[in-house]
């Protein structure tokens, strides 16, 4: 069957787009939406970004989650990543990036992508919830803290 009015083009799209992988803008302290459940003392640093200067590599880490929201999805399992990193000692997940196989394309230095993992039916088929998954990586890192300089010059708070 030839679809050749807007019409059912317009549905062949609407289907497209609803089937694609989402993009999203990277999470980070302050984003909306993660006040109160992002950790304010583990940072989180993606691959397109510089890492703090002598950070050191604790362990690597990988986390997934799903849910019918992909930035909730991808909220939870970075909140995840945090508390494991501070359970291991360190203040900062580094080098974050997206391990999503299949539908979603990599990640880009503006967001990233969850994939549909799948789409369940309720009732009469009438009513579609889709199931996004992301999977993140990335390595604990311990990073050295801020000096501070005191009035008369000495360092404090240096490790």
């Amino acid at each position: 069957m030839a679809l050749k009015s807007p019409v059912g083009l317009g549905i062949l799209v609407m289907f497209f787009c609803a089937c694609a992988p989402k993009p999203i803008a990277y999470i980070k302290i302050g984003h909306p939406g993660s006040e109160g459940i992002l950790l304010e003392d583990v940072a989180l640093v993606y691959s397109h970004e510089e890492a703090p200067k002598g950070a050191q590599v604790i362990a690597h880490i990988k986390e997934t989650s799903n849910s019918m929201d992909c930035e909730q999805a991808a909220l939870a399992a970075l909140v995840q990543m945090q508390k494991k990193a501070a359970a291991k000692g360190g203040n900062a997940v580094i080098n974050i990036k997206n391990a999503t196989k299949g539908e979603a394309p990599p990640s880009t230095s503006e967001g990233f992508f969850c994939a549909r993992k799948s789409s369940l039916e309720e009732g009469s088929g009438d009513v579609t919830i889709k199931v996004w998954s992301i999977t993140w990586e990335g390595d604990i890192a311990r990073t050295a803290e801020e000096v501070e300089v005191d009035e008369e010059g000495t360092e404090e708070g240096a490790e």
